[in-house]
C-alpha cells in the first residue's frame, strides 16, 4: 500500500473487496482449517460482535477471514497516509472499517455471495436495494459511493437502459426504501 500512495498522490486508496469467489475458498481444506482457527481472532469479530465503526461480523469463518483479509488491507492503506475506498461486498462481511473508509455501492440486488437472483429485476426492485444498501452505509458512518445505476454493461440488470443512466438523478430524496 505504501508503494501504491507514491505513485496514486490521491488522499484516497481503492483496496478492492468486490465479487470475491469464497466457495473458492471454502473448497480448500487447508484455508478452512486457518479460519476456524482465526475465527475468534478477526478484527471484525469483537466482543459486542461488531468492528470499530463496522457492521455486525459474521460466525461463518469464511466470511471473517475475508473480512479480516479486507481489514487487514484498510489497516495497511491507513499506515500509508490514505483514507481507503472499498466494495459493498467488505462491507457487508463485516470488515473492520474507520470511519474515514468509503464504501461504494454497485449492486442492484440484496445479499450476498451468488450474485443477483435473476436478470429480470426491475428498476424500481434494482433502486430499493441500492438505496438500502446506501443508507446501511452511511447509518454505520462511512461515507458511500453510489455506482450501481451507472453499469452500461448491464442494461436493465443494473439499472435502466443507457439513455435512462444519461438522464437518471441520484440526489433524490433518500425516503422510499
Amino acid at each position: 500500500m505504501r508503494g501504491a500512495a507514491e505513485l496514486f498522490p490521491d488522499s484516497k486508496l481503492h483496496v478492492g473487496g468486490d465479487e470475491v469467489d469464497l466457495g473458492c475458498w471454502r473448497g480448500s481444506a487447508r484455508v478452512r482449517e486457518w479460519a476456524e482457527k482465526q475465527q475468534t481472532e478477526t478484527p471484525s469479530a469483537g466482543s459486542d460482535g461488531r468492528g470499530a465503526g463496522s457492521r455486525p461480523s459474521t460466525r461463518d469463518p469464511i466470511e471473517q477471514a475475508f473480512a479480516a483479509f479486507v481489514s487487514r488491507a484498510v489497516g495497511m492503506t491507513a499506515a500509508a497516509g490514505r483514507a481507503a475506498v472499498v466494495w459493498q461486498e467488505a462491507f457487508e462481511a463485516g470488515a473492520d472499517l474507520p470511519p474515514t473508509a468509503e464504501v461504494e455501492v454497485w449492486k442492484w440486488w440484496e445479499g450476498r455471495g451468488g450474485g443477483p437472483p435473476s436478470d429480470d429485476a426491475t428498476t424500481a426492485e434494482a433502486e430499493r436495494a441500492w438505496r438500502r444498501a446506501l443508507a446501511a452505509v452511511t447509518a454505520a458512518g462511512h461515507r458511500a459511493i453510489l455506482a450501481a445505476p451507472w453499469y452500461l454493461n448491464l442494461g436493465r440488470r443494473g439499472h435502466a437502459d443507457w439513455e435512462e443512466m444519461c438522464v437518471f438523478e441520484s440526489f433524490s430524496p433518500f425516503s422510499s426504501f
